[in-house]
Formats: C-alpha cells, sequence, structure tokens
C-alpha cells in the first residue's frame, strides 16, 4: 500500500477529511436502483468499527445512508439522531448552495 503523509493544522482537520471524502467515496458513481451500486465505507474507531453504505437517490439530490455496526444503543441512538437531524435541512451547504 503506498502512503501518502503531511502535517495539518488541527482546525483543518474537518475540511481535509470533508475534502478527501469527496475524492475517495465515488458516491456521485452510485445507484439507488441497483444494490451492487452502493458506496460501502469502513469507519474504525479506537473502540468500535461501522460500515456505512451511501448511494445517490436517482433523479434527486438525497443520499441514503445505512450504518451497520453500531452494537452499543448508545451508539446506535446518536447515529439515529444524526440521520435525523442531517434530513430536513442542508447541514453542510456548498458555498455555492448559499
Amino acid at each position: 500500500m503506498e502512503l501518502v503523509s503531511g502535517w495539518i493544522w488541527g482546525h483543518s482537520l474537518r475540511g481535509f477529511l470533508e475534502l478527501l471524502s469527496r475524492c475517495v467515496f465515488g458516491v456521485g458513481r452510485t445507484d439507488d436502483e441497483w444494490l451492487d451500486r452502493w458506496y460501502v465505507c469502513p469507519l474504525v474507531g479506537a473502540d468500535v468499527t461501522v460500515e456505512v453504505r451511501l448511494v445517490r437517490v436517482v433523479g434527486g439530490d438525497g443520499v441514503s445512508v445505512t450504518v451497520a455496526g453500531p452494537e452499543s444503543s448508545g451508539l446506535r441512538l446518536r447515529v439515529e439522531v444524526l440521520v435525523d437531524a442531517c434530513a430536513p435541512v442542508r447541514v453542510f451547504a456548498n458555498r455555492a448552495g448559499r
């Protein structure tokens, strides 16, 4: 596996990860009408690993999200709240969408 290493400011971490995810995820090439066209990404933490499944909704701006693996009721509840909180509003609108 090839490695790319560097150093960034702590306050840039969120933006870095958002931009990196756009490069890696490939959600734009997904299709919710085909089960084999979902994007799958593991998120590995210190104590828990979850699998995030993403797919663009055909003909819309939505993204279907499934998170597999939150075994504790506390984490499961936090994931459910995040999904509910992000559904009705644009939480992180891009600059052009202001």
